[in-house]
């Protein structure tokens, strides 16, 4: 390992750590924490206590919602078990590619 890929491992860990202590990442499931924050932050999407709630992710106005991270070059997106939940919601990062062309924003919902 070189110093520039040492440095790089160091800073993301560090990087998680402060998701951590801000209240972005609740669990070591980095992008699915991600998502779930950016949902809780865009659609007010209370997020459940455990982070560990099987099939759904949080409540919007009463129904469950399951949140699933898409940043890949995967043109699926495994969603889950839809009895489980109510909503769907699926955020799309700034590569993947899905994303519509022209689209704006870093992350799309």
């Amino acid at each position: 390992m070189n110093d520039a890929q040492r440095n790089a491992i160091t800073q993301f860990f560090t990087a998680v750590e402060e998701q951590k202590r801000v209240g972005v990442a609740r669990t070591d499931r980095f992008l699915g924490d991600i998502g779930e924050f950016l949902c809780h932050d865009a659609f007010d999407m209370a997020l459940t206590k455990s982070a560990r709630e099987k099939g759904y992710d949080g409540y919007i106005s009463g129904e469950k919602v399951q949140v699933k991270y898409h940043g890949g070059k995967s043109t699926t997106v495994d969603c889950g078990n839809p009895p489980d939940y109510d909503r769907l919601l699926v955020v799309i990062g700034p590569k993947n590619v899905l994303r519509p062309k022209g689209a704006q924003g870093r992350f799309l919902v």
